[in-house]
């Protein structure tokens, strides 16, 4: 039914706590999550989608984790999570997305060390405007 979607927006969907099998939406290339506080998981289907260029996760204030499936989306250049609180950690294989990632906001979360990957990704503007929260840096 949705199988031509390109544009999801579930913005202020403060009590979605996760996020529905994107299996069904195949084409998707933008998603809106921001404002969702409740939302702790991203459902691992989210790395099928291989068209998708930007995904807003704005004040996620309940997301834990990344699935690592989303070091998968291979078309992504925008890649927001900018005041997810109890984000602590990027998966590993973040530089994955060194051929496609241009911006990563990563200001106003709780990760302290950014993985090695992280300096795999060449093309890529990061923003971690509460640089003090950072205890380690990737070499690059």
């Amino acid at each position: 039914m949705f199988q031509q979607l390109k544009v999801l927006k579930l913005s202020w969907c403060v009590s979605l706590s996760e996020c529905p099998d994107f299996s069904g939406v195949p084409r998707l290339e933008r998603l809106y999550l921001d404002n969702c506080f409740d939302l702790v998981n991203l459902h691992e289907t989210i790395g099928k989608l291989q068209q998708l260029d930007y995904l807003n996760l704005v004040n996620c204030f309940s997301l834990e984790k990344l699935p690592n499936s989303i070091c998968r989306l291979s078309s992504l250049q925008k890649f927001i999570l900018t005041g997810c609180h109890s984000l602590n950690e990027l998966p590993q294989s973040i530089g994955d997305l060194r051929n496609s990632l241009v911006e990563l906001y990563l200001d106003k979360t709780m990760i302290k060390a950014l993985p090695d990957g992280v300096g795999l990704l060449k093309k890529v503007e990061l923003d971690v405007a509460d640089f003090d929260t950072y205890q380690s840096f990737p070499r690059v």
